[in-house]
């Protein structure tokens, strides 16, 4: 697995916000 980066995290969070439902909070 790569390290953890801005770009992975930024993916992560994405990832977890579509799960949410993707409430409009787009940042």
């Amino acid at each position: 697995m790569p390290e953890k980066t801005e770009e992975t995290e930024l993916e992560h969070i994405r990832g977890l916000v579509k799960e949410n439902g993707d409430e409009g909070n787009e940042r």
